[in-house]
């Protein structure tokens, strides 16, 4: 059993810039956690 979902902030926010997804970093984590 994994959680996908506990992923560190950075992370997240790393995975947003490799997909230009940089213009509300608290948008792009909400959108990746759902």
């Amino acid at each position: 059993f994994e959680e996908p979902r506990r992923v560190h902030p950075k992370e997240v926010f790393l995975e947003g810039m490799e997909q230009n997804v940089i213009e509300l970093p608290s948008q792009s984590i909400t959108t990746l956690r759902i």
